[in-house]
């Protein structure tokens, strides 16, 4: 099989790099269409001289082209991003004094104080808007919002914080990869629901989800049982318990909780089987490509369109078309064109983890899999099909690793045997989730409906009960693994030089998978000298005290309990350091030949010392004017230990004296060697 289209590729390339420049320089729409005017000009230009002197394309009209993709992909991702209409709410007067109506169009995860949604903002003072933003229902509210609701209220839009540690995951950047801005807190007293008089396609799916759900309950399903129903087959996460979840991502198994191209797939496949005596009909061919496309689509609008469904169900179609029709198909060139399509009406989805995952995997399957399957060709069927599964488990795994170690740090070392038992087995159970859910819409509470509601739930028990044993087998788990984005770059280039090399093996692609081995080494080289410098770091925890000392590559956590904690382990993952020690808080500490003053609760400080800086923790009952007289520091931080009410007197008297004050609710205070 041809590798691919390659023109199709420098096309889907450029298109990307257009959306990777409009969110890098975030320029207005205007801009990008005065960019590609000039292009689409010379562009007609050339093709009407080179059709009346009759030559073909060259190299400056190939350069144009691509060039214009590339402005074409800017101003699509741009025309694209809420924030940049007018009509954006962003745009308006934000006060408590005006009027927003708001349509929920998705349940979130809860925390423990309050119910998450996304809205759709419809109106602000009467006048229509666009956007979305991110709801926090206290939970203490009459009852849990639904899908489609209408909310009015007064309340105002708030900033959603950024990451205030380094290291630290960024809610912020998240969402706004999702096109979600802002966020906006209400209670009881703030906001009313309307009569709700439309409904939209979320709304059904809500609608649909919670009738499943509310059925299937009458089973007997544990909890735990039915938020794995729902993830396998409805998309919808969000009711995992953090053990369950923790037990599959452990395992290797997570992508199972994730509808992607495996569970589309396996759709693909059931349908096809049951349709099959179709085709002995007359157009019986047409009849099932058209039966296909609407079965595997309305599967996608059941599981709410989420990224990687959209692009596993746009592969698939173009496969099954192909399939039906008996074409050759080059799956290289479906993979990317749907690529092209999905970021020409999401192009937001390039940046969503799933995404990238989930396109990496399939090409990582494509270009290995065949390559690893031929090194043995067992006589069994038994045999050839967990042989099968494995080559298809650890092809994946070639692309899969550095972006798995780049976004979440570690390596389950047993995913080969979680995947060897469970993907042959989960054909069988995705197959019977979706029987038991017909049945329970269809024939409620009849003894078949409850014999194969009774098979699944012991199923899935089983499954959750191996994949904790697999997940319990801690040393087999690599965990805290550093990788920079130069590490990631260079490993994705390495694995591609090593497909050339073992497909077309030459003198070529041995110097390329050499040179891809030397840029890797540079990789790490650079990371090294990139995180080298020593730095001073006072955290921000709230209710606890926590500082550190990076020296080159060793690291001394500061805390009161001694122990690891998330904040300084996702700093040490951050800093790519290797040595970490914990010590209690001292009074006094010593950074680059600056003395750092540290002030507890006992308010107890020598006078005659002349700190840098000084700290001030767990609340004390200090006269900070005295303290800034008598110490003259050159600054005075509030870590995440203190009473809010005491910050905002001290950042009051900090500033009459014009002495630096910051707080660590803004973010950690950082002192760099650099």
């Amino acid at each position: 099989m041809r590798f691919t289209n390659f023109a199709l590729l420098y096309l889907t390339l450029s298109f990307i790099t257009g959306i990777l420049l409009a969110r890098s320089l975030e320029l207005d729409i205007w801009a990008w269409v005065y960019i590609s005017i000039p292009l689409i000009t010379m562009l007609g230009l050339l093709v009407l001289i080179f059709n009346k002197i009759g030559k073909s394309t060259t190299s400056l009209f190939t350069g144009i082209a691509f060039l214009l993709f590339i402005s074409i992909g800017a101003l699509n991702y741009t025309l694209q991003t809420a924030s940049k209409h007018h009509s954006h709410y962003s745009s308006k007067s934000n006060s408590e004094s005006s009027f927003k109506i708001l349509r929920i169009t998705q349940k979130l995860k809860d925390n423990k104080f309050y119910s998450k949604y996304y809205a759709d903002v419809l109106s602000m003072d009467e006048k229509e808007t666009s956007g979305t933003v991110l709801i926090q229902l206290k939970k203490d509210s009459v009852k849990p919002l639904v899908t489609d609701a209408v909310v009015i209220t007064k309340s105002a839009f708030s900033d959603i914080q950024s990451a205030v540690n380094p290291g630290q995951f960024d809610y912020k950047t998240y969402l706004k990869n999702k096109g979600v801005y802002h966020q906006m807190y209400l209670e009881n007293s703030n906001y009313k629901v309307l009569t709700q008089e439309t409904t939209t396609f979320n709304g059904l799916n809500g609608r649909l989800i919670q009738t499943i759900n509310s059925k299937l309950k009458n089973y007997r399903f544990s909890p735990d049982e039915l938020a794995i129903i729902n993830a396998l087959v409805l998309g919808q996460k969000q009711d995992i318990s953090s053990e369950i979840y923790d037990s599959y991502t452990d395992s290797g198994a997570i992508h199972i909780l994730a509808v992607s191209g495996l569970h589309v797939g396996i759709i693909l496949l059931i349908i096809t089987f049951i349709l099959k005596p179709l085709k002995q009909i007359k157009h019986g061919n047409l009849i099932v490509i058209l039966c296909s496309i609407i079965l595997l689509w309305l599967y996608a609008f059941l599981t709410g369109f989420s990224p990687s469904v959209i692009r596993a169900t746009a592969m698939f179609t173009l496969v099954s078309i192909a399939i039906n029709l008996k074409r050759k198909t080059n799956t290289y060139n479906t993979l990317i064109g749907s690529i092209l399509i999905i970021l020409i009406f999401q192009p937001q989805f390039l940046f969503d983890v799933g995404f990238q995952l989930s396109y990496v995997a399939v090409f990582s399957i494509v270009a290995f899999q065949p390559l690893i399957a031929n090194l043995w060709h067992p006589k069994y069927k038994l045999t050839n099909l967990y042989w099968q599964t494995f080559t298809v488990t650890l092809s994946a795994q070639f692309g899969i690793i550095p972006l798995s170690v780049y976004y979440f740090h570690q390596i389950p070392g047993l995913f080969w045997l979680s995947n060897l038992i469970i993907i042959p087995l989960l054909p069988l159970i995705l197959g019977l989730a979706i029987l038991v859910i017909v049945l329970v819409l269809s024939f409620d509470k009849s003894i078949l409906t409850t014999f194969f509601a009774s098979t699944l739930s012991y199923s899935i028990y089983g499954m959750n009960y191996l994949l904790r044993w697999i997940s319990s087998l801690e040393s087999f788990i690599f965990k805290e693994l550093s990788f920079s984005s130069f590490n990631l770059i260079a490993s994705l280039l390495f694995v591609l030089s090593l497909y050339f090399l073992w497909k077309y093996f030459s003198a070529k692609t041995i110097i390329c998978s050499l040179s891809a081995i030397i840029l890797l080494q540079c990789s790490f080289m650079l990371t090294k000298i990139h995180t080298a410098s020593n730095e001073f770091v006072i955290f921000h925890r709230s209710k606890h005290r926590l500082m550190s000392l990076k020296n080159n590559n060793r690291l001394t956590v500061y805390t009161d309990n001694l122990i690891p904690n998330y904040i300084s382990t996702n700093y040490k993952v951050n800093k790519h350091i290797n040595t970490v020690s914990y010590k209690p808080i001292p009074n006094i500490l010593s950074f680059e030949n600056k003395i750092i003053l540290v002030i507890d609760s006992t308010g107890l400080y020598p006078k005659s010392l002349k700190p840098d800086y000084v700290i001030l923790t767990q609340s004390p009952k200090i006269n900070i004017n005295r303290l800034i007289d008598q110490l003259k520091p050159q600054g005075i931080i509030s870590d995440g230990s203190n009473y809010k009410s005491y910050v905002r007197d001290w950042n009051l008297t900090a500033q009459n004296k014009k002495v630096l004050f910051h707080t660590t609710e803004k973010g950690a205070f950082i002192l760099s060697s650099e």
